[in-house]
């Protein structure tokens, strides 16, 4: 097991896992309450990279995230979450459009 080092990558990729430690900012990322700041051509763009980064994952030796003290979550878990939310999102804004 290895816990989410500050600004980890990824393999083979260059998406960062969130540390909620580190601002507001990610925070809100790692709550996926970013999205809604997002255009739809971002949105895309975050779902293919979320997509790449859960290709890529090794799930033998993926890291951890930090999500309170003394809990942690599988980057896996997160991503997955991260690419439902995006869904949801895209899936949101093109009922609002129509």
């Amino acid at each position: 097991m290895s816990i989410l080092a500050k600004k980890q990558l990824i393999r083979n990729t260059s998406y960062i896992l969130p540390d909620i430690i580190s601002s507001y900012e990610e925070l809100q990322r790692f709550n996926n309450l970013d999205l809604q700041e997002f255009d739809v051509f971002s949105l895309w763009q975050e779902l293919y990279k979320v997509k790449t980064a859960l290709a890529q994952l090794d799930l033998r030796q993926q890291p951890w995230l930090f999500t309170g003290p003394g809990q942690f979550i599988p980057a896996f878990i997160w991503l997955k979450a991260r690419y439902r939310a995006i869904k949801e999102e895209l899936n949101r804004r093109e009922r609002d459009s129509v």
